[in-house]
């Protein structure tokens, strides 16, 4: 409970401010990118407002648009996992229900991440979702 109060309390002027930014809590790099991408644990996040099948299809179409090999699903009520490789990457997209017209889409690439691949391929994942 002690560390949570102590994230939200980094995070917070971060959102506030609405800049890039990142600092590291416990062993765990937390960050904000322009207000609207968020970054833990070499995973980028957004939310995006679509439902959650709507955004697992895009997130689907994305990885084969990319030429993904090796690509493996796992899915579960309210949440799934697309994995593969692209370029002798590791990518990995989660898209996680949060409610009817809202979803959270995470991508990490590579072991630790790489926040501007990953940007790329959240983008594609919107792009499929217009």
């Amino acid at each position: 409970m002690i560390r949570l109060v102590k994230v939200a309390l980094c995070i917070i002027p971060l959102l506030i401010a609405a800049c890039d930014g990142a600092i590291s809590v416990g062993g765990r790099t937390i960050g904000v990118q322009a207000g609207k991408f968020i970054f833990s644990d070499g995973f980028l996040q957004t939310n995006f407002p679509h439902p959650y099948e709507r955004t697992w299809a895009a997130a689907e179409i994305a990885m084969l648009d990319l030429k993904a090999q090796e690509i493996k699903k796992t899915e579960r009520i309210g949440r799934g996992e697309i994995s593969g490789l692209i370029k002798d990457e590791a990518v990995t997209i989660a898209v996680k229900y949060i409610q009817k017209e809202e979803t959270i889409v995470a991508v990490r690439v590579g072991l630790t991440g790489n926040n501007i691949a990953a940007q790329l391929i959240l983008e594609r994942v919107a792009r499929n979702l217009q």
